[in-house]
């Protein structure tokens, strides 16, 4: 389990992590993402390939869709992430938004991209890119 992973689910679960509760939380985080996977679609279909960015500390705009334009202009504004962006450009062209949804989440621990894949059993429907 990763270091974030752990973090979230001992805030979550009040330090008492079992595997049972574990699972039971990845659950509802993908029952989740796929009702979020419809506003992923909308905004796909709208604006063309993208990803859904999440910023659960932010007091502006915690969630927004930035289409591939938007990342190219992010990428060229951070050249010290430019190789990272251009990964998740390069992932979220492929997404077909009926199969899969993009990802982006940004807090004070960075960020991190997933796709969710709708076709796989729950263990391997999240894919780090």
């Amino acid at each position: 389990m990763s270091s974030r992973r752990e973090k979230l689910l001992e805030q979550v679960l009040n330090n008492n992590v079992t595997d049972q509760a574990a699972q039971s939380l990845d659950t509802v985080v993908k029952l989740i993402l796929g009702d979020m996977g419809e506003f992923y679609y909308k905004f796909h279909q709208s604006d063309g390939p993208g990803v859904l960015v999440f910023q659960p500390n932010s007091s502006d705009a915690s969630m927004f869709y930035m289409p591939v334009s938007a990342l190219q202009n992010w990428r060229e504004t951070q050249p010290e992430l430019e190789e990272q962006i251009q990964k998740i450009i390069e992932a979220v062209i492929k997404v077909n938004p009926t199969e899969h949804s993009a990802y982006l989440i940004l807090d004070q621990e960075g960020f991190r991209f997933c796709i969710v894949d709708y076709n796989q059993t729950s263990q391997e429907m999240i894919a780090d890119v």
